[in-house]
């Protein structure tokens, strides 16, 4: 079994005055965030038993810090995050190929990106259509299958779907 979390960064400061790419998590993002890595940490206790998932994300500095505090909360050791920067602004065939990357000995993947391409990989995989997906939300979907490289469309099937309550 091949378990994949597909997440959305946290919530964004919109009055930062830089490039979109280097947006920083809000105070609210930070709030969320401290929130939902812990609840993702017991839907996932279970399924990582002493085996780390990798954790891959976008090079924008708010999907890093995302991906970060779910990192030390569930103690991702630095070799075991991928940063890419082609992700961002990628599609659902993009995010796709970077999963199909990871080794066979990993079983877990928490994928952190951006809307509306999360939600749509999520629907994509799962044949269930999300109706959109709030900062710092997750779809955890399970693949019958021991190789990343046979997931693929509406073959994974939902098993949660979490995110902050405003």
């Amino acid at each position: 079994m091949k378990f994949l979390v597909l997440g959305r960064h946290s919530d964004a400061d919109y009055d930062f005055s830089g490039n979109d790419y280097d947006r920083p998590l809000a105070e609210k993002g930070h709030d969320h965030l401290v929130t939902m890595q812990v609840r993702l940490k017991e839907r996932l206790n279970e399924r990582l038993n002493s085996k780390p998932p990798v954790i891959i994300c976008s090079g924008a500095n708010r999907t890093t810090m995302t991906a970060d505090g779910y990192a030390l909360e569930l103690s991702v050791p630095a070799d075991s995050i991928v940063r890419d920067a082609e992700l961002y602004g990628a599609g659902n065939g993009g995010y796709l190929e970077k999963i199909k990357t990871i080794p066979d000995s990993v079983d877990t993947i928490i994928m952190v990106g951006h809307n509306p391409i999360i939600p749509s990989l999520a629907t994509y995989l799962s044949g269930e259509h999300l109706q959109g997906m709030p900062a710092c939300g997750y779809v955890g979907i399970e693949f019958d299958t021991d190789t990343w490289q046979k997931i693929d469309a509406e073959n994974g099937s939902i098993k949660f779907f979490d995110y902050p309550k405003y």
